[in-house]
């Protein structure tokens, strides 16, 4: 049983590697998020959802954004964003943040490189 289901932007490098990161844990499914670019509905009911990208200048890549925008999810459960770097990753969680919140999802847990680097572990999924 899937427990979180992890979109990631599969055009960066930093994002691929974390992606096989949480990958290797039990219960994470990770996807491409440009396997979805065609989609107009994206089904993922029943698990959490993460997002993992890189900020690009503070916005969040349009791939990403496709996901929020098509997503349909459980909008009870307690979602992920993790910015892998690039500029401004800041400003890119709370676009992100303020996306998800505006279709209804609940962003409980949010990390960036620089959180992983400090604290020197990787982000466990809950």
């Amino acid at each position: 049983m899937t427990e979180i289901t992890i979109f990631y932007d599969d055009t960066k490098k930093s994002c691929q590697d974390y992606a096989d990161r949480f990958a290797e844990q039990e219960n994470v499914e990770c996807k491409k998020a440009s396997e979805y670019l065609d989609q107009q509905m994206i089904f993922n009911k029943g698990a959490k959802i993460g997002l993992i990208f890189e900020s690009e200048n503070g916005k969040v890549p349009y791939s990403i954004l496709h996901i929020i925008w098509r997503l349909i999810a459980d909008k009870k459960e307690k979602h992920m964003i993790f910015v892998t770097g690039g500029d401004r990753e800041f400003r890119a969680i709370k676009a992100a943040a303020d996306d998800m919140a505006q279709r209804g999802y609940h962003v409980n847990n949010i990390y960036s490189k620089q959180q992983c680097t400090a604290q020197g572990g990787f982000p466990e999924s809950e």
